[in-house]
């Protein structure tokens, strides 16, 4: 079988580092390509849109030449093997690959988009490159292994292909989503209630003293600022039992994919067995209103007082205890409102409610 890794690539780049890699192929392909590379920015889009505009001139082709590839990246030997190890997986000569490497130059791994001629899509795989991201994908196996013998009806997840280590370095192979999957509308009506409620499985309270034992309480310890108004919140609602269940951990519009075929949930890495039980409500409302409570974290707190902090003492604390969890992840919107909550004016507006 013949070597994904020798094949020759147009590898584009921005600022000089290297944002994605495509096999050589058809103007069509190309395109399609190119689609395969999500920004994060209003930057990166223009400039997604500028290769498009080249490609339809034809001249991407000078500016991005097909070579063959130049494997100078951290573990560059596994990337090389990698490619080849999945050509074998996925069992299909024709095949081709699109790599991606994320936008946060800090976020070490990398995509890689494996297709048939026809734009098929066959899998898609994840690599690390350093040991924080081989704990995450060996997050999302265990979820996404879990998940498979649930057998969820009410939306779909990706099943696991391949999964291990590769020459030090974790990697995940899945089942890659149609390609007419779409994000879902970004608004309440999107939340996937019957999904979240399926997939949860049932609920377990526990007591304080079992709840320190968890991992993503330790991380929380490790990450919060002691002596400050939320710790003080989260210890005092510690006290009482947590109601806990499984969670996604990063439910968000992007995260939830609707196609033809039905509703996609995707990437599992923070996902945990025993989180708070308002977790993925939490960081939905969060993700919808990520903007709003970066450009006003005092507004965005009191919104997400009267959403959240406004029933039962019980759901009260299952809120706070939410945002611990988010916060142990470094959920950006999450530390903004935590950010709001130990100001003097967060301070007094959640003494009146809690």
């Amino acid at each position: 079988m013949r070597s994904l890794a020798k094949n020759e690539y147009s590898v584009i780049r921005l600022g000089g580092r290297p944002i994605l890699a495509l096999t050589a192929g058809s103007k069509r392909w190309r395109w399609f390509g190119i689609g395969r590379y999500q920004p994060s920015t209003l930057k990166r889009r223009l400039f997604q849109w500028a290769i498009r505009l080249a490609i339809v001139t034809g001249l991407d082709v000078c500016l991005f030449p097909p070579r063959p590839i130049s494997w100078n990246m951290p573990t560059s030997d596994s990337v090389a093997d990698l490619l080849d190890h999945l050509l074998g997986l996925v069992g299909c000569p024709q095949t081709k690959a699109v790599m991606v490497w994320p936008p946060e130059v800090s976020r070490e791994r990398l995509y890689i988009h494996l297709l048939r001629q026809d734009m098929f899509p066959l899998a898609f795989a994840k690599l690390s490159f350093d040991e924080f991201n081989d704990e995450r994908l060996s997050v999302e196996t265990r979820a996404l292994r879990a998940l498979q013998e649930l057998k969820p009806r009410q939306c779909r997840v990706p099943a696991v292909l391949d999964a291990g280590l590769f020459r030090s370095r974790q990697y995940l192979v899945v089942e890659a989503v149609p390609t007419d999957a779409r994000p879902v509308k970004i608004s309440y009506a999107s939340f996937p209630t019957a999904s979240v409620q399926e997939y949860s499985g049932k609920m377990e309270v526990v007591s304080s003293d079992t709840l320190c034992r968890f991992a993503w309480w330790r991380r929380y310890e490790g990450a919060i600022a002691l002596n400050t108004q939320f710790a003080r919140d989260v210890e005092t609602a510690r006290r009482s039992p947590t109601r806990v269940c499984r969670v996604h951990g990063d439910l968000g519009p992007a995260n939830i994919l609707r196609s033809s075929t039905g509703l996609w949930i995707v990437d599992w890495e923070e996902s945990c067995e025993q989180a708070p039980l308002l977790t993925d409500f939490v960081s939905y409302y969060l993700g919808i209103n990520s903007r709003r409570i970066i450009k006003n974290p005092i507004r965005g707190l009191r919104d997400f007082a009267t959403r959240f902090l406004c029933g039962t003492k019980e759901d009260r604390h299952a809120a706070v205890m939410a945002l611990a969890f988010l916060h142990g992840t470094g959920f950006g919107a999450a530390n903004h409102l935590i950010g709001a909550w130990n100001t003097s004016r967060g301070r007094r507006y959640i003494h009146g409610i809690l």
